[in-house]
């Protein structure tokens, strides 16, 4: 039964008692809105829309919780943003990520390079270590932040691609970036002949070659790390003695000095040292090979000087970050010795862009030959010997020692595939936290 609003109910009956009910259509009745009857359907009356309420507060705002290698952050609204992954993982604390704690004191310029932008070299560019100027493939200078950190001129930035890169000056080279560094070219430290690479010794710690009457003895080549080796024999005398074998210095030395041939008292440069580089990132490093370019460092030491200069030395070269990864065909890091040159006119090879050993310098007759560098696995050879009673002769320097490269990621581990080059003495571990 349809129950009528009590209003309507009344005036109905007194219009009755009144006789004055009229039949009129029912659009034209004038009928209180207040007391309209209701339609079927209103019988259920839905509630009023909900209200937007703040969620409540589930942490206390800038606070930070860090579980599973990922952190959250609590907002000024009390709730949890996204979460952030952690490369190093998680602190012990549980409310921060570890962070990378670089090698040799570049930590402030590491916390510094997320407000840098990032760095592209192209092909070609070239980097002053002594002035802190960049150049790209073009010519154009490029700007990006540096300082001079313990003999290392320190760049600074966001992210980095590097390209073919050539790197001269008397500090070593450090890039360090918050973000991926990706190496697409030849970055090189290495020495080329005499002159030694960036942040390389310019002297070596082979034995000076040195004349005995009319038979000259020729210096062996100084290594970085590893021994590099000695001159050739002449006659009944003794050798001159290569480097001293491996100390894990920061820089490669140069090679030993030939000695002086005949009565000309001209010398013959050792080879130079491969210099310093170290590249370190808070996030990742992949060094990239493919038909455009080939990724590699290199820190080879260079060929010993004809007439019996000693081979070069390899470098050092540092990369860390929380991951590495090798691709392609020929990437790698090379700090092979070089050459040493022979008792003639023939030079030392510089070190090689892959695991062959440096080629020493060949003579003939009373003038022997120089030794081969070293690689990661192979050792240098000495300069050959002579036993021939000449009046004039001469022998050949040892070759260049193996420079260090040192791998520090989060598990001591990296990536890379049958194809990569690794050559120099090789030493991986974890990557420091702070």
């Amino acid at each position: 039964m349809l129950r009528l609003p009590t209003a309507l109910t009344a005036a109905l009956l007194l219009a009755t008692a009144c006789g004055e009910v009229k039949n009129e259509p029912a659009d034209a009745r004038e009928v209180d809105p207040v007391d309209a009857p209701l339609s079927p359907d209103a019988a259920e009356v839905m509630p009023d829309a909900a209200m937007p309420v703040d969620a409540a507060p589930v942490c206390t705002p800038g606070t930070a919780t860090c579980a599973d290698d990922m952190l959250r952050t609590c907002n000024e609204a009390g709730q949890y943003g996204a979460p952030v992954a952690c490369p190093l993982g998680c602190h012990t604390s549980g409310e921060r990520c570890w962070q990378l704690d670089p090698s040799n004191g570049v930590a402030a310029q590491l916390d510094d390079a997320r407000n840098q932008p990032a760095l592209e070299l192209t092909d070609g560019a070239t980097i002053n270590t002594d002035s802190g100027e960049v150049r790209n493939g073009n010519g154009n200078v490029v700007t990006v932040a540096s300082v001079v950190v313990s003999n290392r001129r320190v760049f600074v930035a966001k992210s980095a691609v590097l390209n073919d890169v050539t790197v001269r000056g008397g500090n070593g080279l450090t890039i360090v970036s918050d973000g991926e560094i990706v190496v697409k070219g030849t970055v090189s430290v290495a020495a080329r002949g005499h002159q030694s690479g960036a942040g390389g010794s310019r002297n070596g710690d082979g034995v000076d070659g040195y004349p005995i009457g009319d038979l000259h003895h020729f210096r062996g080549g100084g290594g970085a790390c590893g021994k590099g080796g000695t001159g050739g024999r002449a006659g009944n005398n003794a050798m001159s003695e290569g480097g001293r074998g491996c100390s894990m210095v920061t820089v490669g030395f140069s090679g030993g000095r030939g000695g002086r041939a005949g009565t000309s008292n001209s010398v013959a440069e050792g080879g130079g040292g491969g210099g310093f580089l170290q590249l370190t990132s808070a996030a990742s490093i992949v060094i990239h090979a493919d038909a455009v370019g080939t990724g590699l460092l290199n820190a080879n030491g260079g060929g010993g000087e004809a007439n019996g200069g000693g081979g070069g030395g390899g470098g050092l070269i540092i990369v860390e970050a929380p991951s590495l990864k090798f691709e392609g065909t020929g990437s790698g890091i090379v700090a092979n010795g070089g050459g040493g040159g022979g008792a003639c006119s023939a030079a030392g090879a510089d070190g090689a862009l892959s695991t062959t050993p440096a080629r020493g310098g060949q003579c003939t007759g009373a003038f022997t030959n120089g030794g081969n560098g070293a690689t990661g696995r192979i050792a240098a050879t000495n300069g050959a010997d002579y036993s021939g009673t000449a009046a004039t002769s001469g022998t050949g320097g040892g070759g260049g020692g193996p420079g260090l490269i040192q791998v520090f990621t989060r598990d001591g581990n990296y990536t890379s595939g049958s194809a990569t080059v690794l050559s120099g003495v090789l030493a991986a571990g974890l990557a420091a936290r702070r």
